[in-house]
């Protein structure tokens, strides 16, 4: 049986997830998309038979979903949270969780008063590659893990997060202190560093 599935959001991460749920189809059932511009959303779902809508509260009053993939502006994900968590839908919402800490204490808050799981789109982790230098640190075959070091893309792009997170994951711990720091010159040079204190587990 699959689950229904909304997605609220049709700009360019919104598009972005349709390759995947097409290739979870044997999961999942698109059958409603939302954005506050119905000829977008009408666009993404029109390939897959769904509906489309402008209205966030008709989209999850109509159709009865399961799950929903959040994939609005950020600033916007707290309070998208909030009505799916109203009407009991499980969300995968895309990075960030929110900008702010206290956004995302006030979706965790929702999502427990209501009893429905929250997902972070931060994937990284399970990328073959991924799993298996986490399987080759398991084993010991580079050693005991001592630091972590990324140079990964500009700051801007999607490196520094991504990065963090799978830190994290090869790690096999929790953060305990995250510390970053984010410079850029006039001569247009950026850069950003950032320092996980782990907590063994």
């Amino acid at each position: 049986m699959r689950l229904r599935l909304g997605l609220l959001g049709a700009g360019r991460r919104g598009k972005a997830h349709l390759s995947a749920i097409a290739g979870l189809a044997d999961l999942f059932e698109l059958v409603a998309v939302c954005d506050l511009n119905e000829a977008n959303a009408r666009a993404l779902a029109d390939g897959f038979g769904a509906k489309a809508y402008a209205d966030v509260k008709e989209f999850f009053s109509r159709e009865s979903l399961e799950v929903v993939a959040i994939v609005t502006p950020a600033e916007s994900h707290h309070l998208m949270a909030l009505v799916a968590a109203q009407y009991g839908v499980n969300m995968l919402i895309e990075t960030p969780l929110a900008p702010t800490r206290a956004m995302m204490d006030f979706i965790g808050e929702a999502a427990a008063k209501a009893g429905v799981t929250v997902e972070v789109a931060e994937n990284y982790r399970r990328r073959p590659e991924i799993q298996l230098n986490r399987k080759a640190l398991e084993a010991g075959v580079i050693g005991k893990v001592l630091r972590l070091t990324s140079f990964y893309e500009p700051i801007g792009q999607q490196g520094c997060y991504h990065s963090m997170s799978t830190f994290r994951f090869y790690a096999g711990a929790k953060a305990d202190q995250v510390r970053g720091l984010a410079s850029a010159s006039r001569w247009s040079d950026r850069w950003a560093m950032a320092r996980l204190t782990m907590r063994k587990i």
